[in-house]
C-alpha cells in the first residue's frame, strides 16, 4: 500500500478526533445517577399498614374513591443512595386505576447506581408537624426526621386528626424490587391509647379519664429500624371525655394519638357517676399507672370500677397496630 504525506495527515487528524471523542464519552464517577433508563419506577404500598383516623376505632378511611384524592395520597422522595441529593423531589403519589401513580408523570430508574426512597402520608402534613427533614448518618444510611410541634391533648382537639406516618426503603435499583415495585412499609411514629370498661355494673358511667403533664411535641428520628424520640417539649393534661358504660353501645373510647415516652408512674384521674339516693352523683377516683409508650404500639387501659371500694383497677395490654 502506497501511503502519501496527505494520507498520513488525514490519519493523524482522525486519530486525534477519535481520542477527543473517547475522552468526551468517559464516565465520571460520583453520587449523581447516570441518565435515565426506560425502566419505570413503580411503588407498592400496603393500605392496611397506613394511618388510622384517630377518633375512629378500627375504621380505615381507605376506599378506592378516596385513595385517589390528595388527602389520602403520599409524598415521595428518592435520593441517590447514601446522599441527600434528590432524584425524585417530593412527588405526590395517589392510588388510581389499581396502582400507585406519580402525579407529576412517570419516573424512570437511573442507568446505574441505587436510590434511597423516603415517603410520608398524608401528602400534605397535618398542622402539628412543623418540619420534615432528611439526612444521612455515618453508615451511610437514610435518616429522615420530623418535628412535632403541638399535638392536641384533648379528644375534641383530636377529632378528625390524621396520623403522620412515613416509610424508608433504602438502596433500591432497577433490578431490586422486581415486578411488584418498591415496597413502602409505613411506620407509625406515634403511640395510640384507648380506655375500656371492665366492670359489670350498668349503673356506673365512666365520664372522663386524664393524665397530667404529658408531652405535646418533640423530634422523631428514624434510626435505621425504628422511630426514636428526643428533645420532648410541652406539658399538658391528656383529657378524654367520653361516657363509657357496661352493657351499652359505648364500652371503649376512641383511639388517641400520644407522644411515645417512658413517663414512669403517673396518676390516672377518673370521673365516674352512679345513682346515689335517687340522684346521679359524680365521683373522682385516682390510681397509679406505669406509662411506657413505644412508637407504633397501641395500648388499652381497662377500667374496673365498683361502688363498694371505689378502686380503679387498670389493666394494660400492648398490641401491634
Amino acid at each position: 500500500m502506497n501511503v502519501t504525506k496527505g494520507h498520513i495527515r488525514i490519519l493523524l487528524l482522525s486519530a486525534a478526533a477519535l481520542t477527543l471523542l473517547l475522552a468526551g464519552c468517559e464516565r465520571v464517577d460520583g453520587p449523581t445517577p447516570q441518565p435515565e433508563t426506560q425502566d419505570e419506577i413503580c411503588l407498592n404500598a400496603s393500605v392496611w399498614q397506613m394511618m388510622q383516623g384517630a377518633p375512629s376505632y378500627r375504621i380505615s378511611p381507605y376506599t378506592n374513591a378516596n385513595l385517589s384524592s390528595d388527602e389520602y395520597g403520599f409524598t415521595c422522595y428518592a435520593y441517590t443512595a447514601g446522599t441527600t441529593e434528590a432524584y425524585i423531589n417530593g412527588s405526590n403519589v395517589r392510588y388510581i386505576s389499581s396502582e400507585w401513580q406519580f402525579q407529576d408523570g412517570k419516573h424512570y430508574w437511573p442507568a446505574s447506581g441505587a436510590l434511597d426512597f423516603f415517603t410520608y402520608m398524608p401528602a400534605t402534613p397535618p398542622a402539628y408537624i412543623s418540619s420534615i427533614n432528611y439526612a444521612v448518618n455515618g453508615t451511610p444510611a437514610p435518616r429522615p426526621y420530623f418535628v412535632c410541634a403541638d399535638l392536641p391533648m384533648t379528644d375534641d382537639g383530636q377529632e378528625g386528626l390524621k396520623e403522620f406516618i412515613y416509610a424508608v426503603t433504602p438502596n433500591q435499583s432497577k433490578v431490586s424490587p422486581g415486578a411488584s415495585g418498591v415496597t413502602m412499609s409505613f411506620k407509625h411514629p406515634f403511640a395510640l391509647i384507648k380506655f375500656a370498661v371492665g366492670g359489670s355494673d350498668a349503673d356506673i358511667t365512666i365520664k372522663e379519664m386524664s393524665f397530667s403533664e404529658m408531652k405535646t411535641g418533640g423530634t422523631c428520628t428514624f434510626d435505621g429500624s425504628a422511630s426514636t424520640w428526643s428533645d420532648l417539649t410541652g406539658s399538658a393534661t391528656l383529657s378524654i371525655t367520653e361516657d363509657l358504660q357496661y352493657g351499652s353501645a359505648k364500652t371503649q373510647t376512641a383511639p388517641f394519638l400520644v407522644i411515645p415516652n417512658n413517663y414512669g408512674d403517673k396518676t390516672l384521674t377518673v370521673k365516674v357517676s352512679w345513682t346515689d339516693w335517687g340522684e346521679q352523683i359524680d365521683h373522682y377516683l385516682t390510681t397509679t399507672v406505669d406509662l411506657d409508650w413505644d412508637a407504633g404500639k397501641s395500648y388499652t387501659y381497662t377500667l374496673n370500677v365498683t361502688k363498694t371500694d371505689l378502686i380503679v383497677n387498670t389493666t394494660k395490654y400492648t398490641e401491634q397496630w
